[in-house]
């Protein structure tokens, strides 16, 4: 097995330098100086030599047998990627019920039943290498266009769906996001209200790079979750103009950037 480290912080604990120099002979380690979550991904895509390629964020926790139990449900090789259940490390019942919600009772059961999915979380993944490279890796723009880079996992699932790649989760597999705010890109970390922004324009050029236009359909999901609020109905007027207005503004961005980038429907 090969152990890939893309590092991309600008300094680390004297703790933390001590840990990476005491086992730098069991793992390939490398440095970037630019923070670009899709970027990294690649660099460690280019560095991997083996048939498959296991994703792992730097603040989820691997139960120890968690990769060979994803590495079995490749024998034989087949065209598919897997992943498992990535729990809040403070609320692990709540994201298991929005799990079953989404995906239905079965996979709350601890059983190694596949089930088929759409998407998946870019925390926990699992694909053959061929296939990574078939469908041409992570988008790079998305980690240009926010420092969260949110969306880039969406992206890639949607085009191994374009690659006739079918998606998995294995439900006996459970690791934990911990919910720190150092890790995953420092998200937690940024302001709600920029949050939003981040997610809008991200949804915004993902929409305008597979259609190359946003339609009602592409309004409704980035407004999802942002004018109406599942868990409180009671908006104000203010409120939704406010998110109208977000939304318009990431949308006209999301458009200069496409524009710039060169990216539409063709381009993958």
């Amino acid at each position: 097995m090969q152990l890939i480290v893309v590092d991309q912080s600008p300094g680390h604990s004297e703790e933390v330098a001590a840990f990476l120099h005491e086992h730098e002979k069991e793992m390939r380690y490398l440095r970037l100086a630019e923070p670009n979550l899709p970027r990294a991904r690649n660099v460690g895509i280019a560095e991997a030599a083996g048939e498959l390629i296991l994703f792992v964020d730097d603040d989820i926790v691997l139960p120890p047998d968690a990769v060979s139990r994803l590495a079995s449900h490749f024998q034989p090789q087949g065209c598919r990627a897997v992943a498992g259940l990535v729990l809040s490390e403070r609320h692990p019942e709540i994201t298991l019920k929005r799990y079953a919600h989404e995906y239905g009772r079965r996979v709350l059961s601890p059983n190694r039943n596949l089930i088929g999915v759409r998407h998946f979380i870019g925390a926990l993944m699992c694909v053959p290498a061929e296939i990574v490279r078939l469908v041409g890796g992570f988008d790079e723009e998305l980690g240009r266009l926010t420092p969260t880079a949110y969306g880039e996992d969406d992206d890639f699932c949607c085009r191994l769906h374009e690659a006739q790649v079918r998606l998995f989760l294995d439900p006996s597999i459970r690791v934990m996001h911990r919910d720190h705010a150092a890790g995953g890109c420092q998200a937690r970390k940024i302001d709600p209200e920029l949050a939003a922004r981040y997610h809008m324009l991200a949804l915004a050029y993902m929409l305008l790079k597979q259609h190359g236009y946003i339609g009602l359909i592409g309004w409704g999901r980035m407004l999802s979750g942002y004018v109406v609020n599942r868990m409180n109905l009671k908006i104000g007027v203010k409120h939704v103009l406010k998110r109208f207005s977000v939304a318009r503004r990431a949308v006209a961005e999301a458009r200069g950037f496409a524009a710039v980038e060169g990216v539409g429907p063709s381009r993958r």
